[in-house]
């Protein structure tokens, strides 16, 4: 009777323990989301990636744009900056989003924002690169939208591309 006691405490002490961990998961978990929630102009200043050498560049770059539009990060990118060509009509995004996704394009190319712009004239058109990278845009929707969906893979996810797919940090892609 008493190996039956203890068998009881010892499930009993094993169930707390499980059910400590279960609270104490559920309150990282918890805790993370609402940090994930925080103000996107600070997450997009204090995202840092240490094998990428010109990330702090495009920071700097970033920071004088957020400071720049002031009070309209959240409006659409379209409304905001001149001469935007991607992210229009239904695919429009905020402000922010659209200086995270530049942001992501140059470490995914492997470059700071002058290598497609003129830094003191956002929208001019002088660098060929700002039009080949709209162009590549629009290739990986292509893929993304027209050749991916077609592919046959037993009804897992469809495999799709970004920039990184080729470029894996390298302005020009390699083989």
């Amino acid at each position: 009777m008493a190996s039956h006691g203890i068998q009881h405490n010892f499930s009993r002490i094993k169930f707390l323990n499980m059910k400590k961990l279960a609270v104490m998961s559920f309150v990282v978990i918890f805790s993370l989301v609402i940090l994930s929630f925080g103000d996107s102009r600070q997450s997009l200043l204090l995202k840092q990636n240490t094998s990428d050498s010109l990330e702090g560049e495009r920071q700097r770059y970033i920071k004088e744009i957020l400071d720049s539009i002031k009070g309209k990060e959240s409006f659409m990118a379209d409304s905001v900056f001149k001469n935007v060509h991607t992210f229009t009509g239904n695919q429009r995004i905020k402000a922010t989003h659209f200086l995270a996704v530049m942001n992501y394009w140059g470490e995914a190319l492997g470059v700071s924002c002058n290598a497609c712009h003129n830094t003191k004239n956002w929208a001019s058109e002088e660098k060929q690169e700002k039009d080949i990278a709209r162009g590549m845009y629009n290739l990986r929707q292509i893929i993304n939208k027209e050749i991916s969906i077609n592919i046959e893979n037993e009804g897992k996810i469809k495999p799709l591309v970004n920039c990184g797919t080729c470029h894996r940090g390298n302005k020009i892609p390699k083989e």
